[in-house]
């Protein structure tokens, strides 16, 4: 009987060590210094690869946004003089007023006395230059992207781009 619990204790003994190395880690667990640095790498390599394209993208964004808000301002000119016999007479004064649902239902809902907001921080805004032609102008719109706005609106009127901003007369 004695041999029997001498048996049992050993046996138990020898299940608390097993579960005792199973709670500690080995000494040789975890991450060298060499292998953190080497996953940094890849991370930075990586970062400094898709960076370049993220900001094309987002650029491209911005581009098409400015686009489309000249164009909204565009078509709002034309539907102004369709409404009155032809010309831009009164356009600036129409506009400057800002937008209301009531009087001013043709230009863009976010237009306010000092113009519309663009996506690059600057303002586009549009006026009569003559009973017969307007211009629209952005502000505030990187070179590149001008040039290529400018490209956009070949076909509209007269576009052009100096010192980041975008001048585009139409009739």
């Amino acid at each position: 009987m004695e041999r029997a619990d001498e048996e049992r204790d050993s046996e138990q003994e020898e299940i608390k060590k097993k579960e005792e190395r199973k709670k500690r880690p080995p000494a040789d667990s975890g991450f060298t210094m060499i292998e953190m640095m080497a996953v940094l790498m890849a991370i930075a390599f990586l970062t400094w690869l898709l960076a370049p394209k993220i900001q094309g993208f987002l650029g491209g964004s911005k581009i098409a946004a400015t686009e489309e808000s000249i164009q909204g301002l565009i078509d709002a000119a034309h539907s102004y003089a369709a409404t009155n016999g032809s010309l831009y007479t009164g356009l600036g004064a129409h506009f400057s007023a800002g937008y209301s649902a009531t009087t001013t239902p043709d230009i863009p809902t976010n237009y306010t006395s000092s113009g519309s907001p663009n996506p690059f921080g600057g303002t586009s805004t549009i006026s009569e230059t003559g009973p017969l032609s307007f211009v629209v102008t952005s502000t505030a719109i990187p070179p590149g992207s001008c040039n290529q706005i400018v490209n956009h609106f070949l076909s509209e009127g007269t576009p052009s781009c100096s010192g980041g901003t975008f001048t585009m007369t139409g009739q």
